[in-house]
């Protein structure tokens, strides 16, 4: 069924041999993204502002929130106190370990993010790639003219995208401000 597989976790305990679903509330739709920041607190996020929470390594998962109504695409801790989320124009930021979250408003939509530390971070939405070197205080603001649906940075200047509408893998080494296409 196409609606329960919107809002499904699915766990292996082994390497991947064998999966199963784990159990979620019935409301949480659309989820897009998870992170475990260790074996036993993860967090779920989804459509409509859906935030799930587990400290018990995914057998039971809480709704928390709501905190926002817009919908969240991406999740990643930098520490086990600093986590981001991003979505339809919407950013959250916790600094509690995941236990509360502050909703920082944007002008952006976030498809998907990458932290290298508390600092310094990027995500991406549509042709857009947002950047921040103080924590999320402010944002500068590039044109990518692709879409990419995960990016990932391997320290502040060298970075690689997956770009949605061709399947290319993109490059950048000047931390985002320009980016070319990998060779095959």
């Amino acid at each position: 069924n196409y609606g329960d597989s919107l809002r499904s976790i699915i766990h292996t305990d082994n390497g991947g041999e064998n999966w199963s679903y784990q159990s979620v509330p019935a409301n949480a739709t659309g989820l897009n993204s998870v992170f475990f920041k260790d074996n036993y607190n993860g967090w779920a996020v989804g459509w409509g502002g859906t935030l799930l929470y587990t400290n018990n390594s995914g057998e039971n998962w809480m709704l928390i929130g709501p905190y926002t109504n817009s919908d969240l695409r991406d999740i990643c801790f930098v520490n086990s106190d600093v986590g981001w989320i991003c979505g339809d124009r919407v950013l959250l930021k916790t600094e509690a370990g995941g236990l509360n979250w502050e909703l920082k408003q944007t002008d952006h939509s976030g498809e998907c993010m990458f932290f290298i530390n508390e600092d310094i971070g990027w995500i991406v939405g549509g042709i857009t790639l947002i950047k921040t070197t103080n924590g999320g205080i402010t944002w500068e603001e590039y044109y990518t003219y692709f879409n990419a649906n995960d990016i990932v940075f391997l320290n502040e200047e060298i970075g690689y995208a997956a770009r949605t509408w061709d399947g290319n893998i993109m490059y950048t080494l000047n931390g985002g401000v320009t980016w070319g296409k990998c060779l095959p």
